[in-house]
């Protein structure tokens, strides 16, 4: 029996050692105690150089808190936790992972150790920091006005252009619902339906009328951009163009086309009066 329990540890740490994923095991003052050999290649140290040794002291001291946080979230009732953390490699870089905490409790429920597996995110980091310098200087230089709302539609940060046209500044409208301060309790102007499509995950084109900040009505054409992490609705990019002086002109240049075939049906109708006038005589 002892036999038969020595090949299937034999079978399981060999198992371990291949995968991919980073696997430790430590106590819950963070002291290794199983290492496989892709976290021994992560951190350029070899097994014997790690166990024993607290793996807090891989990670920026800015971030020591939050590790012990996230190992006090694990109970017997919520044994598993999942977060991201940023580590400090042998060469002094910082690398980004993902760990999957699984907590180990004793009968009097008390947490003896912790196994847990990593993955090394820092290309997606960086991709996704990436993408957020672009999006900030669009966002910052664009001619639009534009809002930048979370998953439930408030709004989270606008553009100096929302300002200027819209005249409100981020202070007052931080934290409130896009619709109640585009519609100014002028319900069903600012088109909600619109908005919770975009936060559904659809792009999202219109034109209508909005208000800015003194109640003034003026007409846009909007677009709605939702923002996708990884698959999901974070939140959305709402972007506004001001289209009023363009309506109005379009207005007096249809009401002059109007007014010409007025007076062309009248010039005809005048010329059709002459005409019987002159048979008449």
């Amino acid at each position: 029996m002892a036999d038969n329990f020595k090949k299937k540890t034999e079978e399981y740490q060999s198992i371990v050692q291949i995968q991919k994923e980073m696997i430790c095991r430590f106590l819950p003052d963070t002291t290794l105690t199983f290492v496989n050999q892709a976290y021994c290649d992560m951190f350029n140290k070899s097994e014997k150089e790690l166990i024993g040794q607290k793996f807090i002291n891989l990670i920026p001291g800015e971030n020591h808190e939050f590790v012990f946080k996230q190992i006090e979230k694990l109970s017997k009732d919520n044994k598993i936790n999942t977060y991201e953390r940023e580590v400090k490699l042998s060469d002094g870089s910082i690398s980004y992972q993902e760990w999957i905490d699984y907590g180990f409790f004793d009968e009097n429920d008390e947490l003896r150790k912790i196994q847990s597996v990593g993955r090394d995110i820092t290309e997606r980091k960086n991709r996704n920091r990436i993408e957020k310098l672009k999006t900030d200087a669009l966002f910052e230089n664009s001619n639009s006005a534009i809002a930048m709302l979370d998953s439930e539609g408030k709004i989270v940060d606008i553009n100096d252009e929302f300002t200027d046209t819209f005249g409100y500044h981020l202070s007052e409208v931080k934290g409130k619902h896009l619709d109640d301060i585009m519609e100014r309790s002028k319900v069903g102007y600012s088109n909600r339906e619109k908005t919770e499509e975009i936060l559904r995950g659809r792009n999202s084109r219109g034109e209508g009328t909005r208000y800015d900040k003194e109640g003034k009505p003026r007409e846009f054409l909007f677009h709605g951009v939702p923002i996708v992490i990884e698959g999901k609705v974070e939140g959305a990019y709402t972007l506004y163009d001001d289209i009023t002086e363009l309506r109005k002109k379009e207005r007096i240049i249809k009401s002059l086309h109007d007014t010409a075939l007025e007076l062309e049906k009248l010039t005809v109708i005048e010329e059709v009066c002459k005409s019987t006038v002159k048979t008449a005589v």
